[in-house]
Formats: C-alpha cells, sequence, structure tokens
C-alpha cells in the first residue's frame, strides 16, 4: 500500500486521508458531467476550486472525508465520507463518489461504505447515518438499500439536470438496523 496511511481497510479497497495531490484527480471527475450529473452537481470546477474544496475536506472539523484506493495497483478510484457529524444527536451524512467509472458496479462503492459505516457505528458510535440521492441513480439506490438503508421520503424537484427537475431520496440506516460489515476492519488508535 505505499506509504499511505491507511484509515479504514475493507478486502479490496482501503480509505486514506486525503491528498493535494488527489485534487487533480477529483478535478477531472468534478467536470466529468456523466459522473456529476448522478449526484445533482453539474457546474464546472476549476483547478484552484477543486483543490480548495479537497484541502477543505481534509481540515474540516465535523466531517470524515477520505480517498478510496485499491489495494491491486494503489490506483485513486474515489472518495467517500461522513459529513455534517453532530456528535450531540449521533448522526452524520453518508457521501460517496467512485470518480473512475470502470470501477462502477463492481463493489467497491459498498465495500467503503461498510468500512464507513464500521467506523461510525462502532467508533464514532452514531445512531443514524443519512443520505440524499438524486432518483435517477438507479444504482446508488439498488447499492443503499442491499445495505440496508431505508427509504424516508423524498425532496421534490430539488435538482434541476439538463432542464428536467430531479427529486432526492433521503434514505438512513440506524445502528441497531446495522448488520455489520464482515469484510473491514477499523484501525485502532
Amino acid at each position: 500500500m505505499g506509504t499511505s496511511v491507511v484509515f479504514l481497510e475493507g478486502e479490496r479497497v482501503y480509505l486514506r486521508p486525503l491528498e493535494p495531490d488527489d485534487a487533480h484527480t477529483c478535478y477531472r471527475w468534478f467536470n466529468n458531467y456523466r459522473i456529476m450529473g448522478l449526484i445533482g452537481e453539474v457546474y464546472p470546477y476549476s483547478p484552484v476550486s477543486t483543490a480548495n474544496r479537497v484541502e477543505d475536506w481534509s481540515q474540516t472539523t465535523d466531517s470524515v472525508s477520505l480517498a478510496i484506493v485499491l489495494k491491486k495497483g494503489n490506483h485513486f478510484i474515489g472518495v467517500a465520507g461522513l459529513i455534517h457529524i453532530d456528535a450531540i444527536h449521533r448522526r452524520a451524512e453518508l457521501a460517496i463518489l467512485i470518480g473512475e467509472e470502470k470501477y462502477w458496479s463492481k463493489g467497491f462503492g459498498s465495500e467503503a461504505i461498510e468500512a464507513i459505516l464500521t467506523y461510525g457505528f462502532q467508533r464514532l458510535n452514531l445512531n443514524m447515518v443519512y443520505l440524499g440521492v438524486i432518483h435517477t441513480n438507479e444504482r446508488a439506490i439498488r447499492c443503499y438499500e442491499k445495505l440496508g438503508f431505508s427509504h424516508d421520503g423524498v425532496i421534490r424537484e430539488k435538482y434541476l439536470i439538463d432542464g428536467r427537475y430531479c427529486d432526492c431520496i433521503m434514505m438512513s440506516l440506524l445502528q441497531r438496523e446495522w448488520k455489520g460489515s464482515n469484510y473491514c476492519q477499523v484501525e485502532s488508535d
């Protein structure tokens, strides 16, 4: 795994802190309409704004944002994390993006989410992890359902994509509903 610090680990992927050099790859992803249209962010990013975003992710105190890296080949394929961590109400929002399209539908996103859920429920003692997903992202919805997330409701017409309004499906998973992970481990302090 090179010199990267492994924060969370699954069978085929590990999650490490974001590094400044990741901004170049993120810039490519953030300006790919096909990728970003699936999460409702369809506006251009400059190299500077991308670098600032990656830096902000790594320095914010209410989030854990990580790079998803394939163990085989050390290839950086996405970003994931828990954002808006609320220690009082013990909840956080899940965010994930697999930016390398050739790795879609191969279980890498599910594995990364499992590692993050393990961290959130076991280490942070969260009660709930929630997310919002654009209704047209059927692949992601199926993934979240398989991981145990329940549909909580819909925010109607939240996104404007290609001149068409799209709904946001809200989903959540409670700690007591979580089945745990059979293939990831949380690194100890």
